[in-house]
């Protein structure tokens, strides 16, 4: 009976160890300067140094001044208030730049025995490597939410199923009240109906993975805030991008709206003057000739050799 009782703090102290060298942190032994004592764990790639360097050193003269200091520094606030803290700190270790949280709890001992601690390390890296994707994602986000309020056009984003899941203030005010959640709801409600048919080949293009660049389409604005302008037709030019995922399949796209009514219209003013003369309100001698050479050529596909080519006069 008495030779159980010698062995049972033994098998206590070997079931401890062995609990602890099956985890995948590391547990650290120290007294109240910091030093190790003790160090239990398997995953001696997470240690700054091999265990017999480390043992009988402080953190100070093991790894660095500043997380030694630091250290020291939790370990008197544990020591005074018996409260566990937590610590985060990166260090260089054989497995690269890790990211490690520990925590830090007295350990219970005789009265008047040294103080120890106990350190429970674990490697962290992943979650800090996520929060950081994270960070940069919405600092990202944030970053292109300001650039499309402040941009002058119009910016929307579908889906593969055609629902609108983003658009931008600016493409209200082009084509007015854009209520339509879905693109085909878009095209009845605004889009010229000769129009729509190109506009739908646009969407099945650019989900095909094929660009689309400054495709004219006409909307007609039926509810906008001045009501004066009530069923005007505006020319837009739109273009669209196919947006992929990581493993290059289309999951949607973004296209971009902007308003061209003004040099459309500038466009075919002076198309007009070009070829009408200003006195008479009739083509001019040189859209005259144009036109003449014009039905030349397509005369001479249809009954070539029957009609006299009319030559343009030198």
């Amino acid at each position: 009976m008495s030779g159980q009782a010698a062995k049972a703090p033994w098998d206590r102290e070997a079931h401890l160890q062995g609990l602890l060298s099956s985890l995948d942190d590391l547990v650290f032994e120290l007294d109240e300067n910091g030093t190790y004592v003790e160090i239990w764990g398997t995953n001696d790639a997470l240690l700054f140094a091999p265990r017999s360097e480390l043992l009988g050193r402080t953190h100070t003269e093991a790894i660095s001044e500043e997380v030694g200091l630091r250290l020291k520094q939790i370990i008197a606030s544990v020591g005074e208030t018996g409260r566990p803290e937590i610590w985060e700190y990166c260090l260089e270790v054989p497995a690269g730049t890790r990211w490690f949280r520990g925590r830090i709890a007295p350990i219970a001992g005789s009265e008047g025995s040294s103080r120890r601690f106990c350190l429970l390390v674990r490697d962290i890296t992943a979650q800090k490597e996520a929060e950081q994707e994270i960070t940069r994602l919405l600092s990202r986000e944030q970053l292109l939410s300001r650039l499309s309020e402040v941009v002058p056009v119009g910016l929307f984003e579908i889906d593969l199923s055609g629902h609108v899941t983003f658009s931008n203030d600016r493409i209200h005010t082009i084509t007015g009240d854009l209520s339509a959640n879905t693109l085909e709801a878009l095209m009845s409600s605004v889009v010229v109906a000769e129009d729509r048919p190109a506009l739908e080949s646009a969407v099945a293009t650019v989900l095909a993975d094929q660009p689309v660049d400054d495709l004219e389409i006409r909307f007609c604005l039926q509810a906008p805030d001045d009501q004066r302008d009530a069923g005007v037709v505006r020319v837009c030019q739109l273009s669209l991008r196919a947006l992929t995922d990581a493993a290059g399949t289309v999951t949607g796209a973004v296209g971009c709206i902007s308003d061209v009514t003004d040099p459309v219209q500038l466009r075919q003013e002076l198309e007009v003057r070009a070829s009408v003369d200003k006195l008479t309100s009739c083509l001019n001698r040189e859209a005259s000739l144009e036109l003449v050479e014009a039905n030349d050529r397509c005369s001479e596909g249809t009954d070539r050799g029957k009609r006299p080519h009319l030559r343009r006069p030198r």
